[in-house]
C-alpha cells in the first residue's frame, strides 16, 4: 500500500513529535521526516521527496512563508500546508500567496489534521470557510467590482456557479450537494476552470479568480 509521505517543519519540539504521532497512526499516513527551519525543511524536501509538507510560519533561520516560496518554484510537485497557531488574516493571506495549499490551526483535532492532509493530497484544499472568505476579501481589495464581459464568455454558467461556493471555502461534496450536480461534475469543472486560469491547485484558483472579479461574496451563490 503507497503511504502518503508527510514533511513535518516545526522548531518546537514538541508539537513536531507530536504531529508526527497523528501521521504515523492515521491509516496511509507516514512521517517522512522532521525539520526544525525553513532551510533545513528545504533540503530534507530535496532528499525525501514528500508528498506533503506541514510547514510552521515562524521559526528561526526561514521562515515557513520564505520556504513555501523557495518550495513552488522548486518543487510544484510538492503540496504545502500551514500550520500555525494564527488565524489573523494577514498570516493566512501571506502563507495562501506563497503557495500553502492549505492552512492548518494547530489546536484542531488530530483528526482535523490528518483530514486536512487527506484533503489537500486528493487535490482540495484544506481550509475553514472563514479562512477562505478572508482570502477572497484581500485579493479583492484594489481590483474592479466586475469582471470583464471576456473573462465572464470564457466560462461557463455553472463554472462561475462553482467558483462562488468555492470562494465560500466549500469542498467539491459541498458544491455537489449545493448546486445538486454530481461530485465528479463539480471536480470536472473544477478542472476546467483551472485549465482556463492556468493554476494548479484551489487555493490559486481563489486568488486569480478573486483578481479577476470572478467571485463576488455579495452574492447569493
Amino acid at each position: 500500500m503507497e503511504h502518503i509521505r508527510v514533511l513535518i517543519v516545526d522548531d518546537h519540539p514538541l508539537m513536531s513529535e507530536a504531529l508526527a504521532v497523528f501521521v504515523n497512526n492515521a491509516e496511509g499516513m507516514v512521517c517522512a521526516g522532521i525539520a526544525s527551519n525553513g532551510l533545513i525543511g528545504i533540503r530534507m524536501t530535496d532528499t525525501h521527496r514528500p508528498d506533503i509538507v506541514l510547514m510552521d510560519l515562524q521559526m528561526p533561520v526561514m521562515g515557513g512563508i520564505e520556504a513555501m516560496e523557495v518550495l513552488a518554484r522548486e518543487h510544484p510537485e510538492v503540496k504545502v500546508i500551514a500550520m500555525t497557531t494564527f488565524s489573523e488574516q494577514e498570516h493566512v493571506v501571506a502563507a495562501l500567496r506563497a503557495g500553502a495549499t492549505g492552512y492548518l490551526v494547530k489546536d484542531m483535532d488530530p483528526g482535523d489534521i490528518v483530514q486536512g492532509i487527506r484533503r489537500v493530497y486528493a487535490g482540495e484544499a484544506a481550509l475553514a470557510p472563514a479562512i477562505s472568505l478572508a482570502l477572497v476579501r484581500s485579493v479583492r481589495e484594489g481590483t474592479s467590482a466586475r469582471p470583464s464581459s471576456e473573462v465572464l464568455q470564457s466560462f461557463t454558467e455553472r463554472e462561475r456557479e462553482v467558483l462562488q461556493w468555492l470562494g465560500r471555502g466549500l469542498s467539491n461534496a459541498e458544491i455537489a450537494r449545493r448546486i445538486h450536480y454530481s461530485e465528479a461534475s463539480v471536480k470536472a469543472n473544477m478542472t476546467q476552470i483551472m485549465t482556463k486560469l492556468g493554476v494548479r491547485d484551489r487555493v490559486q484558483t481563489v486568488i486569480k479568480a478573486s483578481q479577476l472579479g470572478l467571485i463576488d461574496l455579495s452574492l447569493d451563490a
